[in-house]
């Protein structure tokens, strides 16, 4: 089973998406709630070479946008890690948003919230 990774402000959100990741019988499941404490968990996990396989990532979280986040892991993080993946999972309706990600190499896709056991499906078949 894959390990997980949520980076959301919104701990309803969060709960939401961990009880979505148990139904899919995944419980390996980290949430942070900001972009300092993701990126201090993403070191750890590079030290210990105990990495997540997928990241989910908000784009609206405080101080730091998710793009600005995922161009700090990629400048970071990716290389320890060439195989994780991140899938943007928003409340973003906006076309620019979608493109905007189409430029990130780490970007797998970009999902509308909430998540769901269907679209949790079409991500798992995209990294199989």
């Amino acid at each position: 089973m894959p390990k997980i990774f949520i980076l959301d402000d919104d701990s309803i959100s969060n709960e939401l998406n961990r009880l979505v990741f148990r139904f899919m019988g995944i419980n390996d499941v980290e949430i942070r709630m900001n972009v300092n404490e993701a990126l201090h968990y993403l070191q750890q996990c590079t030290e210990n070479n105990a990495c997540p396989d997928l990241l989910f990532v908000d784009l609206n979280l405080p101080g730091m946008s998710g793009f600005e986040f995922i161009a700090e892991y990629e400048k970071k993080f990716m290389k320890f890690n060439p195989g994780q993946r991140i899938v943007i999972l928003s409340n973003s309706i906006s076309d620019e948003d979608r493109q905007k990600a189409t430029e990130h190499v780490s970007v797998l896709d970009f999902l509308s919230k909430p998540l769901n056991k269907n679209k949790l499906k079409e991500i798992f078949l995209k990294v199989e």
